[in-house]
């Protein structure tokens, strides 16, 4: 057997860092639009959610709770007071959700959007996936942008508030030339192996 060259090595470990990534119970993934976003000012942005539920959990997802990081997000839509002219958070139907302000003063406390099913039978099941998440919120943050969040999901047979799943960070959905990528280095390791065949 011969040994392999430095395009299989490659390749390998392109493969092996790919599918790493994605081993977690829970994962959320965002995209986000802004600035400007719904047209209520220069630093408004959206986040738009997907919950996806890995074949391996215990429980399908009954909850998902994200954080705002009070030191760069000024306001989170839908909370008491707030400046974004009543624009509410988005659920798909047989989902809730609601929001918690942002706090910087005594002590900086995040702020929170909480997704809920509203009976069992919307929890996303062990394996499925949910999209039409969105919440509006005020950047604060400089030039760099929103980027990843906290988040936890929970989860047990119509209760909200149950056994926590998984806590992680949200991903960016990926752009499309990663996928790209990841598809060539499939396809050189693919050509190899036929060449030495």
């Amino acid at each position: 057997m011969s040994r392999p060259t430095r395009l299989t090595q490659i390749g390998l470990l392109v493969l092996t860092l790919a599918l790493s990534a994605g081993a977690r119970a829970v994962i959320v993934e965002y995209a986000v639009s802004g600035p400007n976003a719904l047209g209520l000012g220069p630093s408004v942005y959206v986040y738009n959610y997907t919950v996806i539920s890995e074949p391996g959990d215990s429980f399908p997802v009954a909850e998902v709770e994200i954080e705002f990081d009070p030191a760069v997000v000024g306001e989170v839509a839908g909370t008491f007071g707030s400046l974004l002219g009543g624009v509410a958070p988005v659920a798909p139907p047989g989902w809730g959700a609601i929001t918690s302000a942002v706090s910087t003063s005594p002590i900086p406390i995040p702020g929170l959007l909480n997704v809920f099913a509203l009976t069992p039978a919307d929890e996303i099941p062990v394996g499925g996936s949910l999209t039409g998440f969105q919440v509006a919120f005020v950047w604060t943050g400089g030039s760099g942008g929103p980027g990843n969040q906290v988040f936890r999901a929970f989860g047990a047979p119509g209760v909200i508030g149950g056994p926590l799943i998984t806590e992680g960070t949200t991903l960016q959905v990926p752009e499309p030339g990663l996928l790209g990528l990841l598809g060539l280095a499939m396809g050189l390791l693919a050509m190899q192996t036929r060449a030495r065949r």
